[in-house]
């Protein structure tokens, strides 16, 4: 079985990260775990090089967004395997991740995405549970190809999509119990939802409506078993 990184960005997270971390630690299936600190005001990286002393911790001198930390988080991996990780999940369960990994390394996909559980109906509208979730498994060298297009904050997937989309890759998705910190919990309904529709209108921007139609319409459908 192929090795694999674990790489989690993370920016003023405060004890999710740590919870985070408590359960992808207790995964055997993982050669090393990489979290990226963008430039967070909290005591979390502390709180890490206390309680997780064998993770690899990078510390950013200021916030430059996710994609940003997973590129530096990239320099960092030793191999060609990432599993690719939010820092904000809940419902975490170490038996899906492993269940993952193994369904990855048996069948020799792409990219496998674990979907993401009881999201609000804006982001199921655009399939974004799974097309756009930040759960995933795939090759280094395909995310460095991603990040060639220049994709910003949280372009990354669909910066992803759209590279493994034009070679035309296996991908497949899985169901999963996480489920991510929303922007409505973080900042309330109104407030939540205005910055959902306007990453939604980023994303657009950033890929183009036709690639992004491409992918809702046909991206990721096939369900792994």
């Amino acid at each position: 079985m192929p090795p694999c990184s674990l790489l989690v960005p993370f920016f003023n997270e405060g004890n999710r990260i740590i919870e985070t971390l408590r359960e992808v630690n207790k995964l055997q299936e993982l050669q090393e775990i990489i979290c990226v600190d963008d430039g967070s005001d909290d005591a979390a990286s502390q709180k890490i090089q206390t309680e997780f002393p064998k993770v690899i911790l990078e510390i950013l001198p200021y916030n430059q967004g996710k994609t940003a930390a997973i590129r530096r988080g990239l320099s960092l991996a030793k191999y060609e395997l990432i599993f690719l990780l939010d820092a904000d999940l809940s419902g975490l369960k170490v038996e899906e991740l492993s269940r993952a990994l193994e369904t990855m390394r048996k069948n020799n996909y792409d990219m496998l995405i674990l979907g993401r559980a009881r999201c609000p109906w804006i982001v199921k509208l655009v399939r974004g549970d799974i097309i756009f979730s930040g759960q995933r498994i795939l090759k280094k060298t395909d995310i460095i190809e991603a990040l060639k297009n220049q994709p910003n904050n949280y372009q990354l997937e669909i910066a992803i999509n759209k590279h493994l989309r034009s070679k035309q890759a296996k991908v497949v998705w899985m169901k999963s119990s996480l489920l991510n910190t929303y922007k409505s919990d973080k900042w309330g309904l109104i407030q939540g939802l205005s910055r959902e529709v306007s990453m939604t209108w980023g994303l657009i921007q950033y890929a183009g409506l036709s690639e992004f139609l491409m992918e809702v319409w046909k991206f990721a459908r096939d369900e792994a078993r």
